[in-house]
């Protein structure tokens, strides 16, 4: 007796919409010109159930990217193999299947839809029997393997393969006019620093950051800055903190904004006008669609990817920001792997995770001992090697500290800011460079250097 319940339902047939596709097909032989941009961005043959239209489909494909205004009924029936298909009256029925296209991208969506679909349960069924199948020995690698599969099904990754030349051509000259037009879609997500934004042109999807700096030089402080800038613009924006608990993050987060010295605050309370700034920030910050996950326990590499697929799935958020590389502990399956390498199969497979899902994954490090007293550099990353080859871009963020410099001690004792900078030392896709920041101590924040007074002012409730 099976005391399980149902394992799989193979017995029934896969979900598919004859009905649909072939509106699909009329569509595209009714009005190619306009139907084809959209069926070729979001359609595979393999979205179509039924052989007869898949195969009129990879035709009409075909045609299309030839030439599209030459494709009609008249075209379609004199191709060579049309009697394969099902022949010129086949075709005039499929022409008629809808009274007019005005709708295609509906039939379309729902198509591709129906594939998605058929997929997942293609991947679930190869999955089941993949799980029991595994040994102690592989089990972990095996549901790494399922977990990645399952989400390139259902974030719709398309792999078409190798494709001419031409067909990329006028992406890439749109491309470049967006680029020039500051199309945010395609310069990236704003970080909030002009400065910043200036060299980097913005946290752009598929990307993998990192930010590194020493102890103590403010790095959650400057990324939560910039995921808060995010958040702020209406994207979802996610916060692994894997150092911090969520309360104490948002605190200081608080604190940054409202312009209150927690320090000061500790030994002679708030005023009233300060108490109405944390309500009045935090009012904001309640309304942003700011997530925050702080595991209680450590977590390895492949929980943590996990968590951010859920997160995505969950709340569509478009950046991950990760606090901190090195808190992310080693796995079980990876005992026989040093930390070094360890780190290099973390960070090759954050950049694949960030390019499946298109959105942006900034990462924080730290440096070694040798950046003490000095200028960072990238050979200055722990366990550098990996990183350096896997991130598009590694921001170096420095400033002299109070115990290295009596003129910023005596700057930071008497409320000022302090100069800081965050060092472009690689950009995969952009130049590199150095962004001048200012970094208010009291009230642990940064901002551009020419711009202090004004970055960081309280949202409207």
């Amino acid at each position: 007796m099976n005391t399980c319940g149902p394992v799989l339902l193979s017995d029934k047939p896969l979900p598919h919409a004859k009905g649909q596709e072939l509106a699909v097909l009329s569509c595209l032989l009714q009005d190619p010109k306009a139907v084809w941009p959209i069926a070729a961005e979001i359609l595979k043959p393999d979205d179509f159930y039924v052989p007869q239209h898949r195969k009129l489909f990879e035709l009409l494909a075909s045609m299309c990217r030839e030439d599209a205004t030459k494709v009609d009924v008249i075209t379609v029936m004199d191709q060579p193999g049309i009697a394969d298909i099902g022949g010129e009256d086949f075709i005039r029925d499929v022409f008629n299947a809808v009274p007019t296209s005005a709708i295609a991208e509906t039939y379309i969506t729902g198509v591709s839809r129906y594939g998605d679909a058929r997929r997942l349960i293609l991947m679930s069924e190869d999955a089941v029997r993949c799980l029991y199948e595994a040994s102690d020995a592989n089990l972990a690698d095996i549901v790494r393997g399922v977990q990645a599969n399952l989400m390139a099904g259902t974030t719709r990754i398309s792999e078409i393969g190798a494709v001419h030349a031409k067909e990329l051509v006028s992406l890439a000259v749109q491309g470049i006019a967006d680029t020039i037009n500051h199309d945010p879609k395609v310069i990236g997500l704003s970080t909030g620093f002009m400065n910043v934004d200036r060299i980097i042109l913005g946290l752009r999807r598929g990307e993998l950051i990192v930010i590194a700096a020493r102890p103590s030089i403010g790095k959650t402080a400057f990324a939560v800055q910039v995921a808060m800038n995010i958040a702020n613009t209406g994207a979802p924006v996610g916060v692994f903190s894997l150092e911090m608990d969520g309360d104490r993050l948002i605190q200081r987060l608080i604190c940054a904004m409202a312009n209150i010295d927690m320090r000061r605050a500790f030994h002679k309370g708030l005023s009233n006008q300060a108490w109405q700034d944390i309500h009045t920030t935090s009012s904001a910050i309640s309304k942003t669609p700011l997530y925050i996950d702080s595991p209680r326990r450590q977590i390895n590499g492949e929980q943590l990817q996990a968590r951010i697929r859920r997160m995505y799935a969950e709340f569509g958020i478009q950046a991950v920001f990760i606090d901190y590389l090195q808190l992310v502990k080693m796995s079980a399956s990876n005992r026989q792997y040093n930390r070094e390498q360890e780190v290099a199969l973390l960070s090759g497979e954050l950049k694949s995770l960030a390019s499946q899902l298109k959105i942006p994954i900034v990462i924080l490090a730290q440096l070694n001992r040798l950046a003490e007293g000095d200028r960072p550099k990238m050979s200055h990353l722990r366990e550098s090697g990996a990183i350096e080859q896997d991130a598009d871009i590694v921001a170096l963020l420095h400033r002299e500290r109070e115990t290295d410099n009596p003129d910023v001690a005596k700057a930071i004792a008497a409320g000022q800011d302090v100069e800081a900078e965050l060092i472009i030392a690689k950009d995969r896709n952009g130049a590199t460079g150095i962004a001048n920041l200012a970094f208010t101590p009291r009230h642990v924040r940064f901002a551009d250097r020419s711009a202090m007074s004004s970055s960081w002012a309280i949202p409207n409730p």
